[in-house]
């Protein structure tokens, strides 16, 4: 799955100089249905992630 940010080259800058994203109040959005999108976004990332987590992987990864 993959997630999509639109910017130009001055965003993209801030954000890697940052190391964050920021997200705006959904109330302010033009349009009603980007939150709804952007939620299903979320829940399918989620959902990708919770299908490949691997248990036995992320202890032998934690071995020091």
């Amino acid at each position: 799955m993959k997630i999509y940010h639109y910017t130009d080259l001055n965003g993209l800058k801030g954000i890697i100089e940052s190391g964050s994203l920021w997200a705006t109040n959904f109330s302010f959005l033009n349009d009603s249905n980007e939150l709804t999108h952007g939620m299903n976004c979320l829940e399918n990332a989620l959902q990708y992630l919770r299908d490949d987590f691997n248990p036995k992987t992320l202890k032998s990864s934690n071995r020091h």
